[in-house]
């Protein structure tokens, strides 16, 4: 035991939030900080899967947060005796179970999603479209028992009860599906997870009170949620783009957003204050087999209280971006623009992509202008409220742009991510990688970007708060100028790709 120190363990999220004991100190800290609703909510869903699994017969060992969050793919497995005595028998048992199921939802839905809920959550669309799918199974649960109860007093002198309760067993199983708690509620479930995963937990991962319960509970404990990390940590690279040259983006692009939007231990928390944290990379990335050095990777995380489509409207007026990217917006050029799937100089993007250049001044003596060249996209993801734009540059063929005199081109990545926290709040990413060809950038990058952080944080809440008129109204995107083309390659790639979850198939990949 003397060989074990809490601190050389990265606790693994979603490990560890299936551990009851480690729920209990994160809601303790949730509390302090006046954010338990989504806690609280977990537990209760928690609780109602486990109910549900004891229902519809599943093992108790089968894997509750994957029922949780996977949709309507397991039928109940009810066995309905061929005796018409028995069949009434288990239909009674069945209905008992069904009802204890809708009274736990019921209390979930009353509790977390109503207007003025005693927890609510404040999510947004989701929130209203939950509320109507459970009416609709409540609904049908009490006309199946009426019509139960009917066949019932008229088993004494009719017939035709048996063909009655035969009829009954499909009917009940479909009702068991629908009571499903990926069914019903898998997209908030996922929604408050990755909140959760990408905003709270960071700061509580970080924190005495878990260091202190990790102590408490030992090494066995700590290694079942956590990795150990004092030899080193093995960064995953699977998804890095092999270039930033080719003017295409890829899916590799978009899953590799994602995993740097994960907190690992190869971030380093250089700034944090309430509603900004500035980080950076331990690795030194590189992108490009000719280049000698790598470079270091900033990620800055803003904690928006406005909503994410106040958000996503004010992003897509482009000269919004004047107030928290003055250096990079200044001398935006806005070029072509390539439908999904459509051939540019002889190369096919799977996406819908803009071709954008710019130069900017570094304010150093001495020193050249930095040209870039680049694509970009935007993507919004099914599963989860969320935007994601990409962008990295490109070397573009001859006769597309030309770089300006007495100017260096540089490369760089580039991710701007949107995402739902609750009504009012949206999390805003931004994740960048440049080799500005700067001196001593990799000592100074910390500084640097804590700098962009507090005027990126300062502007976005300077145009929110213009556009909203203070939050009293929504922002108005009827004379919206988004010459970027944001929303138009958001909707043509949904056209591409209905449905689609980067979110989720990601996860998938990461499992593999």
């Amino acid at each position: 035991m003397s060989d074990f120190h809490a601190r050389n363990y990265q606790i693994v999220f979603e490990e560890a939030i299936k551990c009851a004991q480690f729920r209990i100190v994160f809601q303790s800290f949730l509390e302090r900080h006046h954010n338990q609703e989504s806690i609280l909510f977990i537990n209760k869903v928690i609780e109602y899967t486990e109910e549900y699994k004891k229902v519809v017969g599943l093992p108790f060992e089968y894997e509750t947060f994957s029922l949780m969050l996977r949709g309507n793919n397991h039928q109940a497995d009810i066995r309905i005796s061929s005796a018409s005595s028995n069949r009434r028998n288990t239909l009674k048992l069945s209905r008992r179970s069904l009802q204890n199921l809708h009274d736990k939802m019921n209390s979930i839905v009353e509790t977390f999603l109503r207007n003025d809920g005693e927890s609510e959550l404040n999510i947004g669309p989701l929130q209203k479209s939950s509320i109507e799918l459970w009416q609709q199974t409540s609904q049908k649960l009490s006309r199946e028992e009426q019509d139960d109860a009917c066949s019932e007093g008229s088993s004494g002198s009719s017939s035709s009860n048996s063909s009655s309760l035969s009829y009954s067993k499909p009917s009940l199983e479909s009702l068991i599906e629908e009571f499903h708690p990926g069914y019903l509620l898998g997209s908030i479930s996922l929604l408050i997870l990755v909140d959760l995963s990408l905003g709270h937990f960071i700061k509580f991962s970080r924190s005495e009170e878990l260091l202190h319960f990790l102590n408490k509970m030992g090494m066995s404990y700590t290694r079942k949620i956590g990795i150990d990390i004092s030899k080193g940590y093995k960064v995953d690279l699977r998804f890095k783009p092999n270039d930033l040259k080719t003017p295409v983006i890829t899916d590799e692009h978009i899953y590799f957003g994602l995993t740097l939007a994960q907190d690992t231990p190869d971030w380093k928390i250089v700034h944090e204050k309430k509603n900004l944290t500035v980080s950076t990379s331990r690795t030194s990335y590189v992108f490009n087999s000719k280049q000698m050095k790598g470079f270091k990777l900033c990620k800055l995380s803003i904690d928006l209280p406005y909503s994410l489509e106040d958000v996503w409207g004010m992003w897509t007026h482009q000269k919004n971006h004047l107030y928290f990217e003055p250096m990079f917006c200044n001398n935006l050029n806005y070029l072509n623009y390539i439908e999904p799937n459509e051939s540019f100089h002889g190369t096919t993007c799977p996406y819908a992509v803009k071709i954008m250049t710019t130069a900017f001044d570094t304010k150093i003596p001495l020193l050249k202008k930095r040209y870039v060249e680049t694509v970009t996209t935007c993507v919004k993801d099914s599963a989860i409220d969320l935007y994601m734009f990409v962008l990295h540059t490109a070397d573009l063929p001859s006769g597309v742009a030309t770089m300006p005199s007495n100017s260096l081109a540089i490369e760089g990545l580039c991710y701007y991510i949107m995402m739902r926290v609750n009504e009012k709040t949206t999390r805003f990413l931004n994740i960048m990688y440049s080799d500005f060809q700067l001196p001593l950038q990799n000592m100074t990058i910390g500084q640097v970007f804590k700098q962009r952080g507090k005027t990126m944080l300062n502007g976005l809440n300077s145009i929110l708060h213009k556009l909203t008129d203070g939050r009293k109204n929504p922002v108005d995107t009827l004379e919206n100028e988004d010459t970027a083309e944001a929303q138009r390659c958001v909707d043509d790639n949904m056209k591409s790709f209905p449905d689609r979850s980067w979110y989720m198939e990601w996860k998938g990949l990461q499992k593999k």
